[in-house]
């Protein structure tokens, strides 16, 4: 596979702790507004940044995990947070809301979640889109209806998954959808970052595979049970249900064990070549395909 011009993550520990350098993070959250169409009390909400700590101290859970512009998004249960060059995670807005899907595609941002308690937008948000970075959010369909726990994207197709497994699937951006339900849920997915044609899925942990954007499926023969996946410009990665990382080179090739994913991963995604991992207690990465994984900052 080609490899796209994705910045590699550097890392440095110093005395002063977990410093990542030369990365330039996109991030924020926000109420998103609903359109022409607002509710009452909705619409752009301007972010602030807060401190740092405020923000480590309010991340219990990590759903989402992202980079764009050679950077790392945090989709939490408070919002979405931006870890910047002296490795402190910032909460942009005054305004988070549960980060529950993260994507980005073609500069911009999107995200599905809850929102937070005491504002007037709808729950769940449907499929939200933010054109600066986070800083403001735009619904751009489902709102109120489909709760995405997966979003992946390239240029203008989307896939979703929702809360019930199934598959959702767009090639205007999300404006409109088609939905595939097939005999079981589907767990995860990913799709390749220089086809947007070939997807890998998990299903009841078995590994499934696509080569026609996700109209179908087929059995991805002598994979193992994998409990997350992402995909790389390097290959695929997946995480077993006792957290072996395994990688394969091509859709549908051989499986090879590379290491251990941290201890209690939530979390996994593509950077470039790289792949990182949301834990209880820290976001890690990977720059040897999952051999060795190292600290980029921790929560606790």
């Amino acid at each position: 596979m080609k490899e796209g011009n994705v910045r590699r993550f550097r890392m440095s520990i110093t005395a002063a702790g977990v410093c990542l350098v030369a990365v330039t993070l996109v991030a924020a959250c926000s109420g998103m507004s609903t359109g022409e169409n607002d509710a009452p009390g909705a619409g752009d909400v301007p972010g602030a940044a807060s401190a740092g700590a405020t923000a480590l101290s309010e991340v219990e859970h990590v759903h989402a995990l992202a980079s764009a512009e050679g950077g790392i998004l945090v989709g939490t249960h408070r919002g979405l947070l931006r870890i910047g060059p002296d490795g402190r995670p910032v909460k942009i807005s005054d305004q988070p809301f549960d980060v529950m899907a993260l994507s980005a595609a073609r500069g911009a941002l999107l995200a599905s979640g809850h929102p937070a308690q005491g504002t007037d937008f709808p729950d769940p948000l449907g499929l939200g889109r933010s054109e600066d970075g986070g800083r403001t959010w735009a619904a751009v369909s489902q709102t109120g209806s489909v709760d995405f726990h997966k979003l992946q994207a390239a240029d203008d197709k989307v896939w979703g998954l929702a809360a019930d497994g199934a598959l959702w699937r767009s090639v205007d951006a999300g404006r409109t959808w088609q939905v595939s339900r097939g005999a079981a849920p589907l767990e995860d997915l990913a799709v390749d970052p220089d086809d947007g044609k070939r997807l890998v899925a998990l299903r009841q942990s078995s590994v499934v595979m696509s080569r026609d954007g996700g109209a179908t499926f087929t059995a991805w023969t002598d994979a193992p049970p994998l409990a997350l996946v992402a995909w790389t410009t390097e290959g695929v990665y997946g995480v077993t249900p006792t957290g072996e990382a395994l990688a394969a080179a091509s859709l549908g090739g051989p499986w090879q064990r590379r290491g251990r994913v941290p201890q209690d991963t939530q979390s996994i995604a593509p950077a470039g070549t790289e792949l990182i991992v949301a834990t209880a207690q820290s976001i890690d990465s990977s720059s040897d395909g999952g051999r060795t994984f190292v600290r980029v900052v921790l929560w606790r």
